[in-house]
């Protein structure tokens, strides 16, 4: 049974880290198939063909697939606002708080937690969240693929 658990662990964080890479991921738990797809993709291009049959397993057989879908931009950003609030009080937490409390929060934040040394934080905090998303998701559906 432990190996089930670390394996589908690397599954959560595999869609983790597809969902920070803008891919929509549709895991199939009987099969332990992943399959990962642009959320925005030109049907029209060449990047379309390449995801085609993709495209069409997913269309066809859509009931057999837990969908995760890559976040909003307020889902993203609650997500800034929890980092903010967890941080001890200082001086980078008094910046990032006004960054995001201002026009453009995403850009603002950005750059000042990528010139930082909360950086290495902010990436494992955003890949934690993303993970326990993926978790809640896997929850909610399981009754649906037992």
């Amino acid at each position: 049974m432990t190996a089930n658990i670390k394996n589908l662990e690397a599954v959560i964080n595999e869609i983790a880290q597809n969902l920070e890479c803008g891919l929509n991921s549709f895991y199939n738990p009987k099969t332990g198939e992943l399959v990962a797809l642009p959320a925005e993709i030109d049907e029209y291009s060449d990047e379309f063909e390449t995801f085609q049959d993709d495209f069409e397993k997913i269309d066809q057989n859509g009931q057999n697939y837990i969908s995760f879908e890559v976040l909003e931009s307020w889902e993203s950003f609650v997500i800034m606002e929890d980092f903010v609030s967890e941080m001890p009080e200082s001086k980078i937490k008094t910046k990032l708080h006004n960054a995001i409390s201002n026009s453009k929060p995403f850009k603002n934040f950005n750059a000042i937690i990528h010139q930082s040394e909360n950086r290495d934080d902010w990436f494992q905090f955003k890949t934690i969240a993303l993970e326990n998303r993926v978790r809640n998701i896997m929850l909610e559906e399981k009754p649906n693929f037992q």
